[in-house]
């Protein structure tokens, strides 16, 4: 009985600490969609910017839900973060094939953190099964009987 007794308990922490890392991992994709998200949002306002006359009033965003007011110099080029916090300027189709590779790239890591969250669940779905078969043996056990689990 204490070798059973040692097996529940360890799979037990297994249980939850793969329970652990599905939840980072939840916060990983929820990380990735507000990422998807801003990107969407940027080169929708990009598409948009090419439409606005030079020289009209525009909001800037300083941060924080803050804006300024400005006047558009140009739209034509734009100043994008290529990485690294480096920015390059560039064309507007420049600037929006950077977005799409970036989009493109989200959506495979995020494909893949997918992929590993569902091979996590069947591994828990699994474990729960054992702990059920062992807390169900434990039971006919202290009830004096025996019950055979493969």
């Amino acid at each position: 009985m204490a070798d059973a007794q040692k097996t529940l308990h360890e799979k037990s922490i297994l249980y939850q600490v793969m329970n652990v890392r599905l939840e980072e991992m939840a916060k990983q994709g929820s990380a990735l969609e507000i990422r998807m998200n801003e990107l969407e949002a940027a080169e929708s306002s990009l598409n948009e910017l090419v439409k606005t006359k030079v020289g009209s009033e525009i909001l800037l965003p300083v941060g924080a839900g803050c804006y300024a007011y400005g006047n558009l110099a140009a739209t034509d080029k734009f100043m994008v973060e290529i990485g690294a916090g480096l920015v390059k300027k560039m064309t507007l189709g420049d600037a929006v094939n950077i977005i799409k590779d970036k989009k493109n790239e989200i959506e495979k890591v995020a494909g893949q953190l997918n992929a590993q969250a569902n091979e996590l669940r069947q591994s828990m779905d699994q474990i729960a099964m054992e702990i059920q078969a062992l807390n169900t043996r434990q039971q006919n056990e202290a009830k004096g009987g025996a019950i055979r689990v493969d």
